[in-house]
């Protein structure tokens, strides 16, 4: 079995010594889609379906908690760098594991607006819901503690 699609070695060269941005962009599109199709070949482009692990979506958010809280932060702050910039992370950790677990509707940053960032907290705080809710609907317990007093109880 070949490890290596057709081509692909020269393409990656060809895009790093390209100084045209236009033909660099035309040996991408090139080099994703020999890459594609040597997947297809492969059969490994395949999404693998299964039952999906909810205590793996419970760790993550419980994980990427703080980062919520951050964005929540700097909204509170008025502070619409720092809450963009978390944002844009939070961002993109919300999309891999919302597509993994098909969780919809958690697109966050297209309601930002340096100037509302009342509204855009709200549609956070919304997203971060929705997940909340796919855990907490298989049955799955997230660590939740209202107080670090309440914390150090159960973990001291």
């Amino acid at each position: 079995m070949k490890k290596v699609p057709d081509n692909f070695i020269k393409l990656y060269q060809e895009i790093i010594m390209e100084e045209s941005p236009d033909t660099q962009k035309r040996l991408c599109y090139e080099i994703i889609k020999v890459t594609k199709n040597f997947l297809d070949e492969q059969g490994n482009n395949v999404s693998r379906k299964g039952v999906p692990d909810f205590s793996e979506l419970a760790a993550w958010y419980q994980e990427l908690s703080y980062t919520w809280r951050r964005v929540y932060h700097w909204c509170d702050k008025n502070d619409p760098i720092n809450a963009y910039i978390w944002s844009c992370m939070l961002q993109n950790e919300v999309d891999d594991w919302g597509a993994k677990f098909e969780i919809i509707d958690i697109d966050i940053l297209s309601s930002f607006k340096a100037s509302d960032l009342v509204g855009f907290r709200k549609r956070a705080e919304y997203v971060e819901l929705k997940f909340r809710q796919a855990i907490k609907e298989s049955d799955i317990d997230l660590d939740d503690y209202r107080t670090v007093e309440d914390f150090l109880k159960v973990n001291g």
